[in-house]
């Protein structure tokens, strides 16, 4: 029979599968700082590429350890009471946190002083555990070494806690490039509100990571806060809330309605816990810039004042696209202390909780909350702003008026105009018309001659009746042109011409009419 009956080595070989990432193990440790009271955290990540290995260093300034401490904080397994105030639970943690970054091929050394006490010194020498297959270590006052490493990293010289780990080059330059998206301030936010200062320093350089206060549901546009009460009768589970009545209930796992809780306690069941639940979501449909990213959008657990992750809210298939971007980047902070830790099925990584492993009644009551939340949110969201009510018509006091006695107003006088005097009616005299005789023609043309009409003088209205005019005596016609003797032939023509285009008889046979005149009257 073995004289050993726990095989040490391959105990803690298995922290390598207990789904420990590397961010999961750092957080580990930080815990622990945090767990000691630390209120300055100053944490180191230097490459040593010519060296063999690199180092991590974890350094604060809680109260430290004297040697007695020293020894049994290395214990594996050793178990504490579940606390409200801290996050350790299975004394496993900070060990799986050093060997996991060592590998299990280079030393973790502990270095812890209390005020007034020497530097204290604990070397976990993995390479020789393995080879012995045994854990076997002794505290001792600092080496001359160590104690210069203690001036050098720790946060106060005159106590806390120095953490070195001698790590593999790959796990520093994994560390460097992932740890700064691992979101620790919005881990540890409860923390850093109270005033602790974590800082990650790379290459002994200036600070590259300096963890701030990032609330989960800080910059929230609609929240809604929720009280759970965890009742418990036997293997059974309820989880009762207010519904929008205001009406304490629980959801039925069958039928998925209400009950009444009002009588639980008379039905034979216990209260275990309560459960803070606060619904939360960052959206404009109108701008959407300042959302919040759907990757970022779940059910954050957070133990005690530690949020330790992010349960994914898988994006809805159906409905309006707005809709399910604001479903599925909506967060709902779940809070919780140690006593409901068995219900979140926390384990020796605490830093990741199962979402499969949760009370399927206080987990169907999550969801049922925060789907109703976002419905109802959405409804405000896509319905037009509401009318304001129209303002009271307010009736002012009617204002006295003076009397003012009016003025007098003068009646005009009316105008009188004087009738028109007749004017005497003038008869004008009438004016004579000469007669004109027509000048006998003594040609005959071929074509007949149009038909002249003179028109006839307009007479006046209202004439009186004219004097008798007296017929004037007729004038001698004068002498016909081929008789004056003075005329040229040129002016003859001319004559003859314009007395025809007066008369408009103008043609051929006019032209040789008046060639044959001209001729008659040479031979004359």
């Amino acid at each position: 029979m073995s004289s050993e009956p726990i095989d040490h080595i391959g105990t803690i070989e298995n922290s390598a599968y207990m789904g420990f990432t590397h961010a999961d193990l750092y957080r580990e440790i930080l815990d622990n700082q945090l767990d000691a009271g630390a209120s300055v955290i100053q944490n180191y990540l230097i490459s040593q590429v010519e060296s063999s290995k690199s180092l991590m260093i974890f350094g604060d300034n809680a109260q430290g350890m004297t040697i007695e401490q020293l020894e049994t904080c290395a214990i594996i397994n050793k178990r504490k009471d579940a606390s409200d105030e801290k996050n350790g639970l299975y004394g496993y943690g900070g060990f799986a946190g050093y060997y996991g970054f060592t590998k299990g091929d280079g030393k973790a050394t502990i270095l812890s002083k209390k005020e007034g006490e020497p530097v204290n010194q604990l070397v976990l020498d993995f390479p020789k555990f393995k080879k012995n297959n045994k854990i076997v270590y002794t505290p001792h006052e600092a080496t001359g070494t160590m104690s210069e490493m203690w001036s050098t990293y720790a946060v106060d010289k005159s106590h806390g806690t120095l953490i070195i780990l001698e790590c593999h080059h790959n796990v520093i330059f994994d560390m460097i490039e992932k740890l700064p998206f691992e979101k620790l301030g919005q881990t540890y936010a409860d923390y850093l509100k109270e005033g602790i200062k974590i800082t990650i320093f790379t290459n002994n350089e200036k600070v590259v990571i300096e963890v701030d206060v990032n609330n989960v549901i800080a910059d929230a546009t609609y929240t809604k806060k929720n009280e759970l009460t965890i009742w418990k009768k036997e293997e059974i589970i309820i989880a009762e809330f207010k519904n929008g009545n205001e009406k304490r209930v629980y959801l039925d796992p069958k039928t998925n309605t209400h009950n009444s809780a009002t009588n639980l306690y008379s039905e034979g069941y216990r209260e275990i816990g309560k459960i803070n639940y606060t619904n939360s979501i960052r959206f404009n449909l109108i701008d959407k810039t300042n959302n919040w990213p759907v990757l970022d959008g779940g059910y954050y657990l957070k133990r005690n004042k530690k949020v330790i992750n992010r349960i994914e809210i898988p994006y809805p298939t159906s409905g309006d696209y707005a809709y399910k971007d604001l479903r599925a980047s909506s967060k709902h902070l779940v809070e919780f202390t140690t006593n409901l830790d068995s219900l979140f099925s926390i384990q020796v990584n605490k830093s990741k909780i199962d979402k499969n492993l949760i009370n399927s009644a206080i987990f169907t009551t999550l969801q049922y909350l925060a789907l109703d939340f976002c419905k109802k949110t959405w409804d405000k969201i896509k319905q037009p702003a509401p009318m304001p009510k129209p303002m009271p018509v307010v009736t002012p006091k009617p204002v006295p008026v003076p009397l003012v006695t009016p003025r007098p107003v003068p009646v005009p006088v009316p105008l009188v105009t004087p009738a028109p005097k007749p004017v005497p009616l003038v008869t004008p005299k009438p004016v004579p018309v000469p007669l004109v005789t027509p000048k006998p023609a003594t040609f005959t043309f071929s074509q007949p001659a149009p038909v002249v009409t003179q028109k006839p003088m307009p007479v006046p209205a209202l004439t009186p009746k004219p004097m008798p005019v007296p017929a004037p005596k007729p004038t001698p016609a004068p002498l016909p042109i081929v008789l004056q003797s003075n005329v040229t032939a040129k002016k003859f023509i001319e004559l003859f011409r314009n007395n025809f285009q007066d008369n408009d008889i103008v043609c051929d046979e006019s032209q040789a009419l008046y060639n044959k005149l001209w001729t008659n009257r040479h031979k004359s």
